[in-house]
């Protein structure tokens, strides 16, 4: 079931609906709040350009952030399948020298 939820960043009120739980959305909630303490230094007061700007920073750190975490995936399935055939490779060894 679908619920409203309300985003405030500086003077301005966004409202969502949503089917998240509850604790996704607040974690969701509170990173956007963390990054927007840290760049609201670079908008002044009831500015709309500065909080566009503030938002497409935040979309860019975001983003960035997604690359990072899909190359840092994609370094552990590599790590994972090469385990995974120097298991294989060890467990035929180990057959051969037992057999």
């Amino acid at each position: 079931m679908k619920r409203k939820i309300n985003l405030k960043l500086g003077n301005h009120t966004y409202s969502f609906l949503t089917d998240e739980p509850k604790d996704k959305v607040q974690e969701i909630k509170e990173i956007i709040d963390n990054d927007y303490e840290k760049y609201s230094n670079i908008i002044e007061s009831n500015d709309k350009k500065g909080l566009t700007d503030l938002l497409v920073l935040l979309l860019l750190n975001h983003v960035s952030k997604e690359l990072q975490h899909k190359e840092e995936l994609k370094d552990l399935k590599d790590k994972n399948e090469r385990l995974m055939v120097e298991i294989e490779r060890l467990k035929t060894e180990r057959e051969d020298m037992a057999g």
